[in-house]
């Protein structure tokens, strides 16, 4: 005699509420029960789950509702206690999510330069001036924003010569 569908799903509901660390409290207020109502199903072997609560039960866990009757829903926990090794995030997705993301603020940018090492810093600054004198080519006097520790302030780096000294 095999394993009927209403013990399979209270099983199959045990196991991924206790493999995603969460309650039967969370199930019945996601399903707008009371938690009573949740546990009178679970604890008689004579109730079971109304149909119209499956799919909500089913969007819960982020499942289809017919993955809910499946045997392994939840892999076997004896030997690594239920968490997966590998992370969950596909990593094809992190490069989009960083191109959609919008671009840090002048005020981000200045903060994230101070903390750089003198050598570092003159070395964005000028990587930094290229950027802006290849997006505008009509601007030919880029400034710096202001540095403790740089030689003076940017007007003053600007008036002196560049390159080697004659």
């Amino acid at each position: 005699m095999g394993l009927k569908a209403h013990v399979l799903l209270k099983q199959n509901i045990d196991a991924l509420l206790k493999a995603r660390h969460l309650k039967r409290k969370d199930l019945a207020a996601w399903c707008r029960r009371s938690e009573s109502w949740l546990s009178q199903i679970f604890r008689s072997d004579e109730r079971n789950v109304p149909l119209k609560y499956l799919d909500r039960i089913a969007d819960f866990f982020r499942l289809e509702t017919y993955q809910l009757f499946q045997l392994g829903v939840v892999p076997n926990t004896d030997r690594r206690g239920g968490t997966d090794r590998r992370t969950l995030r596909d990593r094809r997705v992190n490069r989009a999510e960083d191109i959609l993301k919008p671009p840090p603020t002048f005020a981000e940018l200045a903060a994230r330069a101070n903390q750089l090492s003198p050598e570092a810093y003159q070395v964005f600054a000028h990587r930094a001036e290229a950027a802006l004198v290849l997006a505008e080519p009509s601007r030919s006097d880029v400034s710096q924003p202001d540095r403790p520790g740089t030689a003076g302030p940017p007007a003053a780096q600007a008036s002196q010569p560049r390159g080697r000294p004659r």
